[in-house]
């Protein structure tokens, strides 16, 4: 085996030991760390429980898939960490003694060592910096940073978990366990949410890690035709015993697997990872050159769906729960359904930047002494505002949500009530048959005695006769 195939069968080999640990390492079970090693590796299906349906285990897929994709976990950054310090290994192992080259200067080679250093640090920075947490001090300069849209933030509520009042464009992450600031999503990469004062952060490390698959990308491709020009490979085409053989791509892809493994496969997953960064980040950038989280998009989305059920059960059409219009507030449904989705926030692609950039709850604002009070410690500090008059004091469609949320309850509550009493006439069934196995046995038992009789009773008439 070559030094390229070891180093691929090294990082083959961590992956699936990562792997192993993100399945094994989980709590709520009561199997060992060998057994569940053991089954992750088998791929065991788990038992099927007879009567609680809501407690079925997830298979081991799923809840890899749940570690990768949500939840709050520490494993998730040494995944990262190790997949990326796998790929910068790659990179000094198999290309930078090779840079500079024909195809490629020196500048390059330096300039993608910075841009691999900085791609950890900022990833490193978004980890720990503070996403925005909402505290009781900081109250008062959230509200005072974003008002109420009377659209999307419409209810002046209390955090049921924090017991802290919920300030616009907020957010409680059940993951983090707290309430964030122009919350974004909770990204399990980072293990942290980003919010409103990590964001600029989050956007400079998707920016440098595009910067750097691609540098690592085109100075791998560069060693790659420096060996094809030492082959004599030449827009696909190679003089062969004076014969001029043309390549296709296919064939040409193919040959460069086998010839230089290690280094087509390094461009190939750069190119998947670099394709994926620019799509996340083109969406990213958008919706912060609107001012707009992903939190809030999501908002807007839900209206727009319940805008639509809304006017078919307006024109007589049932809902898939059942619902009609007499389980709804029409003249609520009929008032929303003239709602206009304004961005109050958006303030123009500058403003808006500058935002993310300097996050409005870091820069100096005046206030008058009477919006102050003294604190504990005996400082001045803002008073946390009041609620505005002009408030709905209900989210649009609230009628819609809560008919909705009442009829998949009783929805759920049939289908348990059905699996209930499915597990029961299996139970009943199991033990019929039991019975019917245990009756089987006596009377075969019996008429084992009566055939032992029998002869024992001819003998004895026998004697007698």
């Amino acid at each position: 085996m070559t030094p390229q195939n070891q180093i691929l069968f090294g990082i083959f080999l961590g992956v699936v030991l990562i792997l192993i640990l993100l399945q094994c390492c989980q709590k709520g079970s009561d199997l060992s760390f060998a057994q569940k090693a053991y089954r992750f590796l088998t791929c065991q299906k788990p038992k099927k429980p007879l009567i609680d349906s809501e407690s079925k285990e997830k298979r081991w897929y799923q809840k890899l898939w749940f570690l990768i994709s949500g939840g709050k976990n520490p494993s998730t950054q040494f995944l990262y960490l190790f997949l990326s310090s796998s790929l910068i290994v790659s990179w000094f192992i198999l290309v930078y003694p090779n840079v500079p080259n024909k195809h490629c200067s020196w500048a390059l080679k330096y300039i993608c060592m910075f841009n691999l250093a900085m791609a950890v640090i900022t990833y490193l920075i978004t980890c720990f910096v503070n996403p925005g947490w909402i505290t009781k001090e900081s109250l008062p300069l959230n509200f005072r940073s974003f008002p109420f849209d009377n659209i999307l933030f419409s209810e002046y509520k209390i955090c049921p978990h924090c017991n802290l009042p919920r300030p616009p464009r907020s957010k409680h992450c059940h993951e983090c366990k707290r309430c964030v600031s122009k919350h974004d999503h909770h990204c399990p990469w980072f293990n942290v949410c980003i919010g409103e004062e990590n964001f600029r952060w989050f956007l400079l490390f998707l920016i440098i890690n595009l910067l750097a698959t691609v540098m690592i990308a085109y100075s791998a491709i560069t060693c790659i035709q420096v060996f094809l020009d030492q082959i004599g490979v030449v827009n696909r085409t190679i003089v062969v015993k004076g014969e001029l053989i043309h390549f296709s791509w296919r064939k040409l892809i193919m040959f460069l697997l086998q010839a230089k493994t290690a280094l087509s496969i390094l461009v190939l997953v750069n190119v998947i990872l670099g394709s994926s960064v620019l799509l996340f980040l083109s969406a990213q950038l958008s919706s912060a050159l609107k001012n707009q989280t992903t939190y809030e998009q999501y908002k807007i989305q839900m209206i727009e769906m319940n805008r639509s059920i809304a006017k078919r059960l307006l024109q007589g059409h049932p809902d898939g729960l059942g619902l009609n219009t007499s389980k709804v507030d029409v003249d609520q449904l009929k008032e929303d359904l003239n709602l206009k989705i304004v961005n109050k926030y958006n303030k123009g692609r500058r403003k808006n930047l500058g935002e993310v950039i300097f996050p409005i709850i870091n820069r100096p604002f005046s206030i008058s002494a009477s919006e102050c009070e003294r604190g504990e410690d005996g400082k001045l500090r803002p008073k946390l505002p009041p609620p505005p008059t002009d408030l709905k004091g209900r989210t649009p469609f609230q009628t819609l949500i809560d008919a909705r949320r009442k009829a998949n309850d009783e929805r759920k509550q049939r289908k348990l009530e059905k699996e209930a009493e499915k597990a029961e006439q299996r139970l009943m069934n199991m033990k019929a048959k039991d019975v019917s196995k245990t009756k089987s046995s006596k009377d075969g038992l019996a008429g084992e005695a009566a055939k032992e009789r029998r002869p024992t009773q001819r003998m004895k008439a026998g004697q007698r006769r």
